[in-house]
C-alpha cells in the first residue's frame, strides 16, 4: 500500500539533515576541511541574495576560512558600507588596473568582491553606484577555473573564491592557508560531481576523532557579555490604496543587552502618514507614544552610541537582520538564533512564541512598551537555552 513501511505503517519522508553553519547537507559538511586562514587583507563580500543557499556557492568556503572576512546578503541596492580609504572592488571593469601591476603602496587594504553568477554580478554593480565610486582591480589568471560543475561565460572568468585566494596570494604572499582553502573547494566540486553521476552514492569520509562542537559560534559561548538582541518593526510607506504602501519602512527598533540589562528603543518617523491606528495596536502602541518617534538620521546617531564595535547582534527572525540594514549599513557581526537552534537541534523551529512555550522558557521582563519587550525577551530566553542545551543536544560532551 502506497505510503505504508513493510511493518504497515505510514512512512514519512524524513527531512534531510543541514549543517546550518556551512548550508550543506550534512554528510557533505565542509566545515570540517576548511583551515582557518590569518589575512591581513580585510575582505568585504557583496553576495546576491540567490546565490547565499546555492548548492556549490564558493563564498561559503571564505566565508568559513578567511578570519577577516565579511559576507554582506544584498537585496538590490544596500547602503554604502563602511569600507578602508583605500578598498578596492576585484571586478573586471573596463578601467581596472591589474593588481599584480600595482606598487606596494598603491595596492588596497581592503578587497570588495561581488559573489555570484557574472549576470548576478553585473546585477549587483549597477544596482549599487557605490561600487563605481571605488578603485577597481582585476585579476589576469594564467589557466581556467577549477569550478567545473559550472559553466563560466570566457576563459578568464573564474569563481568568487578562485579569485580571492589569487588575489590574497599576490598582496600577501607570505600568508599560509591559501591553497587549503582551495583544497577544501576542489573537494566540495568532486563530491558534487560525484552526486550528480550517481545520486545513490554516498560520500566516502576520513575518520576523525570526536571534536567540540561547532554548532555554535565561540564568540557567543565565551563571550555571551558581548551579545546584544535586536527587533525592529516596520510599517508601509504611504496610506492605504497608495503605490508606495507595498513598500515598507522602519519605524521602531529595540535592542537588549542581557549580561547589562541596558535597553535600547526608538520610535522612527516614517516617510509618510504615520502607521493606522490598527497597526499601532498590533504594536502594542498608542498614537500618543508614536508622537516621541525621532528622524532616521538621529536614530542611526543613537544606535551608533549604543552598539559596540565587536557587539554580537542576534535576532531570532532573518527579516530582523534585514531591518538592521537600514538603521546600521556597517552591522557588528550578526547570528540567527533560528538557525542556531535547528543548527543544535537537526530541526526546524516554529514561531518564536510557540518555542518558548513547547520548551516552559522563562521570559524576563523588559522594561519597554509594546510588543517589542515580549519579543526580546523570548529570544533572550531562546539564546539562554542554546547555550545551556547545546552540548547535549548535539551529542556532545561538555568542556
Amino acid at each position: 500500500m502506497k505510503g505504508m513501511s513493510p511493518h504497515g505503517s505510514e512512512s514519512e519522508p524524513k527531512p534531510r539533515a543541514t549543517c546550518w553553519r556551512c548550508l550543506k547537507p550534512s554528510p557533505m559538511c565542509v566545515c570540517e576541511r576548511t583551515p582557518r586562514v590569518p589575512n591581513r587583507t580585510r575582505v568585504f563580500v557583496l553576495q546576491h541574495r540567490r546565490e547565499r543557499a546555492h548548492a556549490v556557492g564558493t563564498a561559503r568556503i571564505a566565508r568559513l576560512g578567511l578570519q577577516k572576512v565579511e559576507v554582506r546578503e544584498a537585496v538590490g541596492s544596500l547602503p554604502r558600507p563602511e569600507l578602508a580609504p583605500d578598498a578596492a572592488l576585484l571586478y573586471p571593469s573596463a578601467g581596472a588596473q591589474d593588481l599584480n601591476e600595482l606598487s606596494p603602496r598603491e595596492r588596497p587594504s581592503q578587497l570588495v568582491v561581488l559573489d555570484g553568477t557574472w549576470r548576478h554580478a553585473r546585477r549587483l554593480f549597477l544596482d549599487n553606484p557605490w561600487l563605481s565610486e571605488i578603485p577597481h582591480v582585476r585579476l589576469t589568471p594564467t589557466e581556467p577555473s577549477r569550478y567545473r560543475i559550472r559553466k563560466q561565460p570566457a576563459e578568464h572568468c573564474v569563481s568568487t573564491l578562485e579569485s580571492l585566494v589569487a588575489a590574497l596570494g599576490i598582496l600577501e604572499p607570505e600568508t599560509a592557508g591559501l591553497d587549503g582553502l582551495l583544497a577544501s573547494f576542489d573537494s566540495m566540486i568532486d563530491e558534487q560531481q560525484a552526486f550528480m553521476e550517481n545520486p545513490s552514492s554516498t560520500p566516502r569520509w576520513q575518520r576523525r576523532e570526536p571534536r567540540e562542537s561547532r554548532a555554535l559560534p565561540p564568540d557567543l559561548v565565551e563571550s555571551f557579555e558581548r551579545l546584544v538582541v535586536v527587533y525592529g518593526e516596520s510599517a508601509p510607506v504611504g496610506e492605504r490604496g497608495d503605490a508606495r504602501c507595498k513598500r515598507r519602512q522602519l519605524v521602531r527598533w529595540s535592542a537588549l543587552r542581557p549580561a547589562t540589562g541596558e535597553v535600547f528603543d526608538r520610535l522612527i518617523q516614517p516617510e509618510g502618514t504615520p502607521p493606522l491606528r490598527g497597526h499601532l495596536e498590533h504594536m502594542g502602541l498608542d498614537p500618543e507614544q508614536f508622537s516621541a518617534a525621532q528622524p532616521m538620521p538621529l536614530v542611526c546617531e543613537g544606535w551608533r552610541a549604543f552598539r559596540c564595535a565587536d557587539d554580537l547582534l542576534a535576532a531570532w527572525h532573518p527579516a530582523m537582520l534585514k531591518m538592521l540594514n537600514w538603521i546600521d549599513p556597517a552591522p557588528a557581526r550578526t547570528l540567527l538564533l533560528r538557525a542556531l537552534w535547528s543548527n543544535i537541534t537537526h530541526a526546524r523551529p516554529g514561531g518564536l512564541a510557540d518555542l518558548v512555550e513547547e520548551r516552559g522558557l522563562v521570559v524576563e521582563p523588559v522594561p519597554l512598551p509594546g510588543r517589542s519587550a515580549l519579543r526580546l525577551g523570548e529570544a533572550v530566553a531562546v539564546a539562554h537555552e542554546l547555550l545551556r542545551t547545546a552540548p547535549r543536544l548535539a551529542h556532545l560532551p561538555h568542556k
